[in-house]
């Protein structure tokens, strides 16, 4: 009887997870999210050894991981193809203020600088950042999928990184 209350428990942990994935306008996630949990209530529910070595599960992670991927690929900041071009604009933007404002006062330099450098690595962040996404995605099975996303819920959503250049002059504050 308690391993019915466990899988309820489990369940019903990956149903609301699949429910703030739905808010945030991911339903790929939130159905891997939902499999998942159904995946590791019958877990719980049949026992470790039967689950392991029964080939539907087997094949069942296997679906579900590829899910998992599908959202990776589908939602990841590495992967947005208008958030690239909005750094490249913002980037060439940047660049050109060396053109236009002639002379450059130090303040408007350290910014230009800042800028330059934060928009010309954003992209790699978030391209290692859906690296590291895929690699849990193959090497994490549906249960720890559940672990991982509820420990990301807590997080707050991925942003553009701080900015991070080469030493202020000291006399500029920002």
């Amino acid at each position: 009887m308690t391993r019915i209350y466990i899988a309820g428990v489990i369940v019903l942990f990956a149903l609301v997870l699949a429910v703030m994935a739905l808010i945030a306008g991911q339903p790929v996630t939130a159905l891997s999210l939902a499999l998942a949990g159904v995946y590791c209530g019958l877990g719980v529910t049949l026992g470790v050894c039967q689950s392991i070595s029964n080939p539907l599960f087997q094949a069942a992670a296997v679906v579900i991981g590829a899910i998992g991927l599908l959202a990776v690929f589908l939602y990841h900041r590495g992967f947005d193809v208008k958030l690239q071009e909005a750094h490249l604009a913002a980037l060439s933007s940047f660049v050109k203020m060396d053109i236009y404002c002639k002379p450059m006062p130090m303040e408007l330099r350290n910014i230009m600088l800042l800028g330059v450098n934060a928009c010309a690595t954003q992209d790699n962040a978030n391209q290692m950042s859906a690296t590291v996404e895929l690699a849990k995605g193959l090497y994490f099975g549906p249960t720890l999928s559940i672990a991982d996303s509820a420990y990301s819920a807590g997080n707050q959503p991925a942003k553009d990184g701080p900015l991070r250049g080469p030493p202020l002059n000291r006399s500029v504050r920002l």
